[in-house]
């Protein structure tokens, strides 16, 4: 996958001039055997369109793309770097158009038609998306609003953390406070993503109501600073990272202990939430499915259900092999073969441990707009209503 973490000073300089190829340390996409043959990941095929038609199709745009059956070609003029990549959904490297201060490329997309695509260039001076989906492709989830006081900031000053963190508290749209609801407990602070949708899906009685909150992750060390050597993210949501493991001496274990000893208490003290470990729900998306994955294995007394999407981390099988109690929901893209992969390893070792398991695969990236589907589906499951 195409690092957008990593800082644009730790790719290599090109020098003014000419447009370059992207650095060596971002993912190419293999090329295509031909431009016919039925294919099941995404392919490169030699730019379709000539210098002169690129410089007339760009005019003075930064960027353009289109899709033809199932290609999507993107031309672009490079206006950070002296190289740019195709961005989000699929990624590959633009091709420097000969002649031309320009640079595109043509891939082939597998069931275009059922795509969820987010298109950008990387990098770019304009970071916006553009979303691409297919006719035959799932909508984009109903949303509505929650009015303000159901959507709770609360920060918590953190022994084990030895920081103040954010947490977001979602209500939902029920009447009086006698029942004790389910909750989900979700990496990146991801009920600031999902509560419109869930809102919308709670009133139209497509899911049952539940708490959500989320848990904001760790800043970098420096503001500002997007390298690896900044990360502390990374150390507290993949027990792998830490050499100590789930010890209260790693980032993986005293971030685990705040959620555990300082935000399940608090949660359940000051808001309608179920104490029983079935409402329990631990989730996230990539880093923070990994992590889900993890402490619902630590701590089966506390997560009897995980919601994991596009999980990170090749330690997938076993990780999944801890969670035979449980209840899990899997989902990742078509367009993130590796994500894909470790994410139905997890659930399928889970499966084989006797957990009762559901996996999808959509047919889109490693981003929002996949989990934001996702959620919609898996939510409602999770929570007991197929």
């Amino acid at each position: 996958m195409l690092a957008l973490s990593l800082g644009l000073a730790a790719a290599v300089q090109a020098p003014l001039g000419s447009v370059q190829s992207p650095p060596e340390m971002f993912s190419r996409v293999p090329a295509c055997r031909d431009a016919g043959s039925p294919i099941t990941e995404p392919c490169a095929l030699l730019l379709s369109v000539s210098p002169a038609e690129a410089v007339t199709r760009l005019g003075t745009e930064s960027r353009r793309w289109w899709v033809q059956g199932d290609r999507l070609t993107m031309i672009a003029r490079p206006d950070v770097e002296r190289w740019a990549m195709l961005c989000c959904s699929v990624q590959a490297p633009l091709v420097p158009i000969p002649g031309t201060a320009l640079a595109g490329v043509t891939v082939r997309v597998p069931r275009m038609d059922e795509a969820i695509l987010s298109v950008a260039t990387f990098p770019a001076k304009d970071e916006h998306r553009e979303v691409r989906r297919g006719p035959l492709a799932p909508p984009a989830p109903e949303r509505t609003a929650p009015p303000a006081e159901r959507l709770i900031h609360h920060m918590v000053a953190s022994r084990w953390l030895g920081e103040m963190r954010r947490l977001t508290i979602y209500l939902p749209p029920v009447s009086g406070q006698a029942r004790r609801l389910p909750v989900f407990y979700l990496a990146d602070n991801l009920a600031e993503k999902f509560a419109a949708q869930f809102e919308a899906d709670v009133r139209a009685h497509r899911s049952p109501p539940a708490i959500l909150v989320g848990i904001d992750a760790a800043t970098p060390r420096q503001a500002g600073c997007t390298g690896m050597a900044c990360d502390r993210r990374g150390p507290e949501y993949k027990i792998d990272f830490n050499s100590d493991g789930d010890t209260p001496t790693s980032a993986f274990g005293r971030h685990l202990r705040f959620v555990t000893q300082e935000v399940i208490p608090l949660i359940e003290k000051d808001y309608p939430a179920s104490r029983r470990a079935s409402d329990r729900i631990i989730g996230g998306s990539s880093n923070g499915a990994h992590w889900a994955l993890a402490a619902a294995g630590l701590h089966p007394e506390l997560f009897g259900k995980v919601l994991a999407l596009s999980s990170s981390g090749q330690a997938a099988k076993a990780l999944g092999a801890k969670l035979g109690r449980t209840r899990l929901f899997g989902a990742a893209g078509l367009f993130e073969p590796d994500y894909l992969l470790n994410t139905h390893d997890a659930v399928e070792a889970a499966r084989s441990a006797g957990a009762t398991t559901r996996f999808d695969t959509l047919v889109a990236g490693h981003d929002q707009l996949a989990w934001d589907v996702a959620f919609a589906r898996g939510a409602p499951w999770l929570l007991d209503r197929p």
